[in-house]
């Protein structure tokens, strides 16, 4: 009778209740997108264009050359033929186009971080004990608000971009641009799975 009586004391425990489970779901979804995202800091496929030209040069009278633009968030790489050139958004104050790819690609960047801090914050608050103790839903708002964030990132970056939509005659959205898409989908349905599932004490 007295081991029946501790048992169920302890599983009544205060202690017992003060940790809940890890959010395997949200924690798992945070993490992801903000690994997918942070890879789009270093890719060159945001935009792209290619193509060939003809070229007539007494030299190559006639030949075909096949060339193609990608463009990242800190600089470009060019391709024509064999030739390769990375150019950095370090502009001249007249290269208005120049200057307006540099600060789509800072604001981009900035915004990208400002996410990641926020997922970070987020993902150690669901693996603390004690914050997820407090029964609060603010880790999964936390999760939400950085995919906000990750997933505007791309909105951000091609309104900020000079001239009207399509920024370039030609050019194409690359799989970096859908990557952060996707990245933002997934942090905030994590989120939001997170805030509607959880069971614990609202704020």
């Amino acid at each position: 009778m007295g081991a029946e009586e501790s048992e169920s004391k302890q599983s009544d425990s205060p202690l017992d209740k003060s940790r809940p489970p890890i959010p395997w779901v949200t924690l798992s979804t945070t993490l992801v997108a903000t690994i997918m995202t942070f890879t789009t800091l270093f890719m060159h496929t945001w935009m792209y264009d290619s193509g060939t030209v003809e070229i007539n040069t007494p030299e190559l009278q006639g030949k075909e050359v096949e060339w193609s633009v990608n463009y990242g968030l800190w600089d470009s790489i060019s391709h024509f033929g064999e030739e390769i050139e990375v150019t950095d958004y370090d502009c001249a104050p007249n290269e208005a186009d120049c200057k307006g790819f540099k600060t789509a690609g800072i604001t981009s960047i900035a915004t990208i971080i400002l996410g990641m801090i926020t997922a970070g914050i987020a993902t150690s608050m669901h693996l603390s004990s004690k914050s997820r103790a407090k029964g609060s839903r603010l880790p999964f708002r936390l999760s939400g608000i950085s995919g906000l964030l990750i997933g505007i990132t791309p909105i951000i970056w091609m309104t900020l971009l000079p001239g009207v939509f399509p920024p370039i005659e030609g050019m194409q959205i690359g799989m970096a641009f859908w990557i952060g898409i996707a990245g933002g989908i997934l942090g905030i349905a994590g989120g939001a799975f997170g805030c509607f599932t959880f069971k614990g004490v609202a704020e």
